[in-house]
């Protein structure tokens, strides 16, 4: 594993990754209160590339301004 092993950030993020559906409820919640964003939950990555293929991300994230960015980093 190398230097990360000891890195417990990258544990939690790991594990929250791999959470199921509902655990992350309370998050999403959250991210559609924050002004400046459009939160769109599994949404499919397709129509964003070029190639027309990925699955759906968790959360894609759409800021409107530098107010909406600083508030979602403050948020996560």
């Amino acid at each position: 594993m190398g230097e990360f092993a000891e890195d417990p950030t990258l544990h939690w993020l790991e594990m929250f990754a791999m959470a199921p559906a509902n655990y992350d409820a309370p998050l999403a919640a959250d991210l559609k209160l924050i002004a400046g964003l459009t939160v769109k939950i599994a949404e499919p990555l397709a129509r964003y590339t070029s190639m027309k293929i990925g699955g759906p991300a968790d959360y894609f994230i759409e800021v409107e301004d530098e107010a909406g960015l600083a508030n979602l980093l403050s948020a996560l």
